[in-house]
């Protein structure tokens, strides 16, 4: 049998969890996959609550040869617990990345080594498995190459096809919106052919001066996107309008950003980095526009024509319908099912 532990400490989408909590909701019409909810985040004191409950679920649960699935950062100190019990019970451990700190310049904790005594880790893409193995994970590693995301209402985030206007279009970015984490908003100069719309949180005044600011949405429920432009979902990060810079852009080298997803799940053909690991899907699918600079996007944009917008957005319409449904999460649990 394969277990899923659901650490989450709420029933209602947390925005800041959306990813984990998409794919426990996924995977609860999986007849594969048996979901055990044990709420594992919070302070100390409630964490330590906890360990009875997850102590008598490994031990008296799961038998030999058995998967308990762990979705990874997995809250301290529980990971060890599971760990310590897996030796004595015999059963396997399956980790699905979210986020590897040790990707993100934090050297200093101990992701090598958790990934190293699990039996099978989902990663994101194979850019990750390789920078992983380069860093000593020895462990087997299989991609899940995007995440889904899971809409309230299936429907009415997609973007309706009206009669497109070739002169003109919208780019939006959603994201958390500080200085600190997307000054290439605040400082981009576009033309009066480019419309930039964008959501989230910490937006200052400045947002305004170059972009419409719509404020946040349910991270369940994005806003519908009903327009005549060529519309696109920006995934940059950093100050810079060269590159993704720093450690936010080292990062995009390795992930699969969620943001991503969202815009996919909007109906949004990508504008992405062409050293994002992103990338690869974006030209395999196409589903959007690779770019090596932000300064290249208003030409590139521009000389985009609306046959071959059409076909672009057609393609993300194909991409839409698996990433809203749960694809790409059971097809990674098919796969963990025949490598075990």
């Amino acid at each position: 049998m394969i277990y899923l532990i659901n650490e989450l400490n709420f029933k209602e989408n947390h925005a800041g969890y959306k990813a984990r909590f998409d794919i426990v909701k996924f995977l609860e019409f999986n007849n594969d996959i048996i979901i055990k909810d044990i709420p594992l985040w919070g302070s100390a004191i409630e964490r330590f609550s906890k360990i009875f409950k997850l102590v008598s679920f490994l031990f008296f649960s799961l038998k030999k040869n058995d998967c308990v699935i762990l979705q990874y950062p997995f809250p301290k100190p529980f990971l060890s617990v599971v760990k310590i019990i897996s030796s004595l019970r015999k059963f396997k451990i399956c980790l699905i990345i979210h986020d590897v700190d040790i990707l993100r310049g934090q050297h200093h904790n101990n992701d090598i080594e958790n990934l190293n005594s699990v039996d099978l880790v989902i990663t994101h893409n194979k850019f990750m498995i390789d920078k992983l193995l380069n860093l000593g994970v020895k462990t087997k590693q299989i991609p899940i190459f995007i995440f889904d995301y899971k809409l309230v209402d299936q429907q009415s985030s997609e973007k309706k096809l009206l009669k497109i206007n070739p002169e003109m279009s919208s780019i939006f970015y959603c994201g958390n919106l500080s200085f600190e984490k997307s000054a290439f908003i605040y400082n981009w100069v576009t033309g009066d052919k480019i419309k930039r719309e964008t959501y989230g949180i910490n937006a200052t005044e400045e947002i305004e001066v170059n972009n419409k600011y719509n404020g946040a949405f349910d991270a369940d429920k994005p806003p519908g996107i009903n327009i005549s432009d060529k519309a696109f979902g920006l995934v940059w990060d950093g100050d810079s309008l060269n590159e993704c810079s720093g450690l936010y852009g080292e990062y995009l080298k390795f992930n699969n950003p969620h943001k991503a997803s969202l815009y996919l799940a909007m109906g949004l053909p990508l504008i992405v980095w062409s050293e994002s690991a992103i990338s690869e899907y974006v030209i395999k699918n196409n589903i959007g526009i690779v770019v090596n600079s932000l300064l290249e996007v208003e030409d590139v944009l521009n000389f985009l024509c609306n046959d071959d917008y059409i076909e672009i957005l057609n393609n993300v319409h194909l991409v839409r319908r698996k990433i809203i449904t749960g694809y790409y999460t059971n097809e990674s649990i098919k796969l963990l099912s025949t490598s075990l």
